[in-house]
């Protein structure tokens, strides 16, 4: 059971990770287009 607990731990962390790495490419390509746009 506590092996199980620490699978779920993991891989909800690694889901979070997944989830900034998102952000940080979305606010990547927002600051090309601010650029591109002056």
């Amino acid at each position: 059971l506590a092996h199980y607990d620490n699978i779920i731990r993991f891989n909800l962390s690694m889901y979070l990770n997944n989830q900034f790495m998102l952000v940080d490419i979305v606010n990547i390509r927002l600051q090309f287009v601010f650029e591109d746009s002056r």
